[in-house]
């Protein structure tokens, strides 16, 4: 009878191939953050200091909540990976996310019962929408007191303004070749008029209410586009979006409109609306002045 061959388990080691696997992914997976928490920071300094004064970064900046968001990931990531200085500078960075961007999302204050409100909708129709009927159906679902369009098609003025002028008695058009500005009210137009903002652009509209004996100025505003739609090279109309952006985005004539309107309404005693069309990104530096 054989004799039994004793037997004792015992762990085999990782090999070095695995341990050397193991830290240069560990080592990649360190530096991507880090460069990307660089890079945050940069952008974030460069908007600080020079806000919208070079096309690239103009571009860079209609973006700028969004690059937050890999911290979603990259916080608990580094955590699991042990890397803890590298999650607190991003904890830190997720932090001022939170701080400049958090606030949007803070539910607004609700009107008291009993306070009058003036419920106003402004939509840029755009200049080629066939779609008369829709137009028409979305004007009559915001129930609105006053309707501010821009780029009305002008050949289909005419149509829309039989759809809705027994629903808003008041109205004020204007019948430009690059699309209609018209305002429309429920409430009586005292006065009406088109003003220009430069010599190179649309007029805009100023009208004032009469709401319950009280003077509202209000007015429909459609400023330049920063990325215009004609006059533009073929090779950029051509071209993957994010270049035709970075390439023909240009905000100088817009910016010149903003600070022309700024004067303009400075100069209004009554209580003011401002609407319309801004082509503003809220992560532009004009729509802070604004």
């Amino acid at each position: 009878m054989s004799t039994p061959i004793p037997f004792t388990a015992r762990r085999i080691p990782h090999t070095a191939t695995h341990n050397r696997i193991v830290s240069g992914t560990r080592q990649l997976l360190a530096s991507a953050i880090s460069l990307y928490l660089l890079a945050l920071v940069i952008h974030l300094v460069l908007r600080l200091v020079l806000e919208d004064r070079f096309r690239l970064l103009a571009v860079a900046n209609l973006i700028t909540p969004f690059y937050f968001l890999p911290l979603v990931v990259v916080i608990p990531l580094a955590l699991v990976a042990g890397m803890r200085r590298i999650a607190l500078a991003a904890g830190i960075l997720a932090l001022v996310g939170v701080i400049a961007y958090g606030p949007r999302f803070v539910p607004r204050t609700t009107l008291a019962a009993g306070d009058t409100t003036l419920n106003i909708a402004s939509w840029n129709v755009y200049r080629r929408n066939a779609k008369v009927d829709e137009i028409i159906q979305w004007i009559h679902g915001q129930d609105a007191d006053v309707v501010l369009l821009q780029e009305v098609p002008r050949l289909q003025i005419e149509h829309i303004m039989s759809g809705i002028e027994a629903y808003y008695p008041y109205s004020y058009v204007r019948e430009p070749s690059d699309g209609g500005m018209i305002a429309l009210s429920r409430l009586p137009i005292l006065h009406a008029e088109s003003f220009a903002l430069s010599d190179v652009n649309r007029l805009q509209q100023r009208i004032v209410l009469d709401m319950q004996g009280r003077q509202i100025v209000v007015y429909n505003i459609h400023l330049a586009n920063p990325i215009p739609p004609r006059d533009v090279p073929a090779y950029r109309r051509e071209a993957p979006l994010l270049v035709h952006l970075i390439a023909s985005y240009d905000d100088k004539q817009r910016d010149v409109e903003v600070e022309m309107l700024l004067n303009r309404i400075a100069d209004e005693q009554q209580p003011l609306i401002v609407a319309g069309d801004f082509n503003l990104s809220d992560q532009s530096a004009q729509y802070q002045v604004v």
